[in-house]
């Protein structure tokens, strides 16, 4: 490979690296804690540490060393510098609701949450933790962000078979789109007990 060759395939590997990383973690993380009305990414990370920690190293991570060659180990030591880095991020950039906006960008066929997952499929690895981060984007229920509302009146309007299969180009009856929205509808269950725990109880 020539150096212009290898200077971009170096490119490709460390944009793949950082959008797979820091940010599928931090989009993760935030979608999450949002189905439980947590105000900091910081808490948000804390509480879903073992869904983002398994997206990142052994979904996401996994699929990264088959494509880029990437070294397990050094990996993992950039996990934890990403992790260290939300625990200590700047206060603005440190809330949930900032974190999160805009979820059908980061709902993007190559963004951080489809294209980790379309990479650890095509490669056979599991992906039960970064389909739980896609499913809860679509939950990502925020009124004065523009593409939550927009979102969240499609899946009134016309329900999460559907929509998924809009937004993720999943057809309807396939392995990824049964996935997404199994974990969508089981997030959607916990949503409510979480937000309605005395409606439910009544129930």
């Amino acid at each position: 490979m020539g150096m212009t060759g290898w200077r971009g395939a170096a490119e490709e590997s460390h944009r793949s690296l950082r959008l797979f990383t820091p940010n599928r973690g931090h989009a993760l993380a935030a979608h999450l804690g949002a189905l439980k009305l947590l105000a900091t990414i910081d808490t948000a990370v804390a509480d879903a540490d073992a869904p983002v920690r398994g997206a990142l190293e052994r979904e996401a991570g996994a699929a990264l060393f088959r494509k880029h060659r990437f070294d397990p180990r050094e990996h993992r030591t950039y996990v934890e510098r990403v992790f260290g880095r939300f625990a200590n991020a700047p206060v603005r950039d440190d809330e949930v609701a900032h974190v999160g906006r805009e979820p059908l960008g980061k709902l993007a066929r190559a963004d951080r949450l489809l294209g980790p997952y379309e990479m650890a499929r095509g490669h056979g690895h599991p992906t039960e933790n970064l389909a739980t981060g896609i499913a809860a984007a679509f939950l990502y229920d925020v009124p004065e962000d523009e593409q939550s509302k927009e979102l969240q009146r499609r899946l009134k309007d016309s329900g999460a078979l559907e929509v998924v299969a809009e937004v993720t180009e999943y057809e309807v009856g396939s392995d990824e789109h049964r996935e997404i929205v199994g974990v969508y509808e089981e997030l959607q269950r916990k949503r409510v007990l979480t937000q309605h725990p005395r409606r439910c109880a009544q129930e």
